[in-house]
């Protein structure tokens, strides 16, 4: 009896730290440095001009549940990239400012993931590939 409880806590444990790693729902996070879906670190709010950023989105399903075609090979992706413009008076609102707008191709094993994850500005080395 003694073996069969902590198999059941074992697997009550994995269940819990698998959770903690999970992202929320239509959440974007982002960072300077690439980011490891399953396990994000060093995640960032704010970037000067010279950073790299790497952004990752969490979606509640896979890219093909959530167009609903089971059988699709790409899927365009619409990539808006917006900066939030403080207001100029006390009585006024922050407004959005679109700053690109591009379509990201997703295709092969990306359809099948809950999450995408986005080279904003991705590091370059000297031969010009992103690292």
């Amino acid at each position: 009896m003694k073996h069969k409880s902590i198999s059941i806590i074992s697997i009550i444990v994995c269940l819990c730290s698998m959770n903690a790693l999970a992202q929320e729902d239509g959440e974007i996070i982002f960072s300077k440095k690439l980011i490891n879906p399953s396990d994000p670190a060093e995640l960032v709010t704010e970037f000067q001009s010279s950073d790299y950023i790497y952004s990752v989105a969490f979606f509640g399903k896979s890219i093909l549940e959530i167009i609903g075609k089971e059988s699709a090979k790409e899927v365009p992706v619409e990539v808006l990239i917006y900066e939030l413009k403080a207001p100029l008076y006390d009585y006024q609102q922050p407004s959005e400012m679109q700053l690109e707008t591009s379509t990201l191709w997703i295709s092969g094993d990306a359809l099948q993931k809950s999450y995408l994850p986005i080279d904003i500005i991705p590091a370059i080395n000297e031969t010009g590939v992103s690292t």
